[in-house]
């Protein structure tokens, strides 16, 4: 049998990967009057069970699951934050990692769900997210987006300043019940 002999290289090497920039995670989520649509089984893909629960329910049963999921493999200094997008972007929980405050604020803005947006100014979005980065930590940006008709506006330039930062990913999931507000919110994704 080999025997394998660890050299200060290596030792070296396994420091850096535990120093690695804890996350802050920022989850954005839309407080218009569609996220208390049912969100309806797919035709193609997903759960096609018809029993499912408005769209804001079903999103904080996920967004729970995934802090606590993520608390279960290790990431334990992880922390978390809410931006409710309303017209505009609205900074709503600072960083915390406890999970049931967490919780509890998902709940909380449950109760913010009351108005039907003609419009989203994204550019607010990224200017919130903007104020509250700094260079110490990694950011993952979860924006959950429920307005097939609305089409988010705002200046690309400024947008791309945060997009880019090479501290920084950013997920954005759409919920919605047809291909064509898909199509809709497909110019999206170019920003």
């Amino acid at each position: 049998m080999d025997v394998i002999e660890i050299n200060d290289d290596d030792s070296q090497l396994e420091s850096e990967l535990h120093d690695n920039k804890p996350r802050k995670i920022i989850f954005c989520i839309d407080t218009s009057v569609e996220m208390c649509d049912n969100l309806k089984p797919s035709a193609n893909t997903g759960v096609k069970d018809s029993n499912l629960y408005y769209r804001i329910e079903t999103t904080q049963r996920f967004l729970e699951r995934y802090v606590r999921i993520n608390k279960m493999i290790g990431n334990t200094r992880d922390q978390y934050s809410i931006i409710s997008l309303a017209d505009q972007a609205e900074w709503w929980y600072d960083f915390d990692p406890d999970i049931v405050k967490l919780k509890a604020e998902l709940e909380l803005l449950h109760s913010q769900i009351i108005t039907k947006y003609d419009s989203f100014d994204v550019e607010s979005l990224f200017n919130v997210i903007n104020s509250q980065m700094t260079d110490d930590f990694f950011y993952h940006v979860i924006v959950i987006y429920a307005r097939p008709n609305v089409m988010p506006k705002g200046r690309k330039s400024n947008i791309s300043e945060v997009r880019d930062s090479s501290n920084m990913t950013m997920d954005f999931i759409f919920l919605h019940d047809t291909t064509e507000s898909v199509q809709v919110q497909g110019d999206l994704l170019k920003l």
